[in-house]
């Protein structure tokens, strides 16, 4: 459990769950019942609080959906409930949401994913190509490709085994940013209402020198459900947000457009606000929290 929320944690998580983690704490529920409630209170919090959190990662949701169905053969009797059941319940729901965002964002020959092997050339979904065991990164259309892709793919293998082992924190795949853009523009949709109206409140503001630029919506997913926030951007730096340096420009942007950042978002986000075409989105994260601001 330390192991997920350290370093490289979405590797962790995608081991255990390829591992049948799912299916032994499920497994185990009905001598939980019996067990110390810190023990059930444990196995409660890793399945609707601690995976939960990991599944803003494509990597991730891929696993999770393979154990959903592991689950699924073993036919399990959750007739008696308890803690552990109603966790699952939680962990089961959004897994089921992120897998059809992550359906949906799959559909077109874009995604589909070639083998690593330089030579081969065979295209497929991701979720039928082969995860390399040793780094958790590459991946093969069969093992035979794996075998003859070694000797090209050993170097950086051994290396990125090597940053799991050492706590060092890998860059976050292509895949896995696109896919939080996905799940983004997913929760912008389902609240545009809300997202709207905070729109208006902030342009009717008594202190005219407050305008939406001034502020930044924030998608903590560490929290679960996901927690959305309007933080005003003077706050991202002052030590108690998080903060990433090369952010500077971007907000310094912002702050200076006069109300013609972070106002409005078309786009990809099929016109939540409902204004000027194409701008150009950005979206910012650090750890599992996520920041966007919109140039228009």
């Amino acid at each position: 459990m330390n192991g997920m929320m350290e370093s490289n944690g979405p590797s962790w998580v995608s081991q255990s769950l390829d591992a049948g983690i799912l299916a032994a704490i499920l497994q185990s529920a009905p001598r939980l019942t019996r067990s110390s409630k810190l023990n059930s209170s444990r196995c409660s919090s890793l399945l609707s609080n601690i995976l939960c959190q990991y599944l803003v990662y494509k990597s991730v949701v891929r696993s999770a959906a393979k154990g959903l169905r592991k689950v699924e053969r073993l036919e399990l009797d959750g007739g008696l409930g308890g803690p552990i059941w109603e966790a699952w319940a939680i962990f089961q729901t959004l897994v089921s949401e992120r897998i059809a965002i992550k359906k949906r964002s799959s559909q077109s020959i874009a995604n589909r994913k070639a083998c690593g092997r330089m030579d081969c050339r065979a295209s497929t979904d991701h979720d039928e190509l082969l995860r390399c065991g040793g780094c958790l990164k590459e991946f093969y259309c069969n093992k035979e490709c794996q075998r003859m892709d070694w000797s090209s793919h050993k170097s950086s293998c051994q290396k990125l085994q090597q940053m799991l082992q050492d706590g060092i924190e890998a860059d976050i795949s292509p895949a896995d940013r696109g896919f939080i853009g996905d799940i983004i523009a997913t929760e912008i949709m389902e609240n545009g209402k809300s997202l709207e109206k905070l729109i208006t409140a902030l342009d009717s503001s008594p202190f005219p020198e407050r305008t939406p630029s001034d502020f930044v919506f924030s998608f903590d997913y560490t929290k679960v459900p996901v927690s959305i926030r309007v933080i005003p951007v003077a706050k991202l730096n002052d030590g108690k947000e998080f903060w990433k340096a090369d952010w500077d420009p971007l907000l310094k942007q912002a702050l200076l457009s006069n109300g013609k950042c972070a106002k409005r978002r078309t786009g990809r986000f099929h016109n939540v606000f409902g204004a000027r075409a194409d701008p150009e989105i950005e979206i910012l994260y650090c750890g599992s929290t996520f920041f966007w601001i919109e140039r228009l």
